[in-house]
């Protein structure tokens, strides 16, 4: 492929190599890094870095990860909205043929070869929008479902309590509503499991997702698909001890759906 010439490439591409966890391998080179698994053909990169603007190295660290082995097809995994523009310079460059973005993911079909067709990951139906008004208690559960449906699941056993800050709930889940008198608006607490979404990095304590935020976008639409008027969604936590979640803090307007109940005035989670 015949250099771009609006995309400056001094630099070689010589990354390093070591295995992240069971089934990725990171390649890395300077600013630069993708977390990467090659199953049957289809190349899968978990995570995708790169601080350099208006260079080549994303561009070229791709064609040499799928010189690796015989790649049908590549499936990158919630790009986070900064690396959106090297993919589409990718495109633009022709080292791909399609890109569509659906559900957060990105799916690019490679030109060489026989391409297989694209597969969607499976992802179920979000639950409509309740008929009737909702509790805190029963609020909480249901952005916890609807979260999981969306692929943002929370896998973890701990009882994340020690995430939100709602020790004092007997049995929290580390999902929790109330109402914000400072501010007026509703204040949720979830947690998710941060992978296969994330990157972390390992320490002899734990260890510690590099870029928690994101998911942030991913969170922030679905609350928006329930009617909800989305003011900030931030990372506010995560465990230390090999454990995978992340707490995210939502603020929003109240919903036609949710009761006003004095209850709100603290936290409200869903039975354990």
């Amino acid at each position: 492929m015949q250099s771009d010439p609006q995309m400056p490439d001094n630099t070689p591409f010589q990354p390093r190599i070591f295995q992240m966890h069971k089934d990725f391998h990171r390649y890395e080179d300077n600013s630069v890094f993708a977390d990467v698994a090659l199953r049957d053909g289809v190349m899968i990169i978990q995570d995708w870095y790169s601080e350099i603007k208006d260079q080549g190295h994303s561009r070229r660290a791709l064609e040499w990860i799928t010189k690796e082995g015989e790649v049908s097809r590549v499936e990158v995994v919630d790009a986070s909205y900064r690396t959106l523009p090297f993919w589409r310079r990718m495109f633009d460059v022709g080292l791909v043929q399609q890109v569509n973005d659906t559900c957060g993911q990105t799916v690019l079909e490679r030109i060489d070869g026989d391409p297989a067709p694209i597969t969607k990951p499976p992802i179920t139906a979000m639950a409509a929008l309740p008929s009737g008004k909702l509790t805190g208690k029963q609020a909480a559960q249901f952005i916890h479902d609807a979260l999981q449906a969306i692929g943002l699941p929370r896998t973890s056993t701990l009882n994340g309590g020690e995430i939100t800050g709602w020790t004092t709930n007997l049995g929290s889940t580390g999902f929790s509503i109330r109402h914000d008198k400072r501010t007026g608006l509703l204040q949720w607490h979830v947690v998710v499991s941060g992978r296969p979404h994330m990157s972390y990095e390992e320490d002899d304590h734990g260890y510690y997702p590099t870029r928690p935020e994101v998911l942030c976008p991913r969170i922030q639409t679905m609350f928006e698909a329930l009617a909800l008027k989305v003011t900030s969604v931030k990372a506010t936590g995560w465990q230390t001890a090999w454990d995978d979640d992340v707490s995210y803090e939502i603020y929003t307007n109240h919903p036609e759906w949710l009761e006003s109940n004095p209850r709100l005035e603290r936290s409200c989670d869903p039975a354990p």
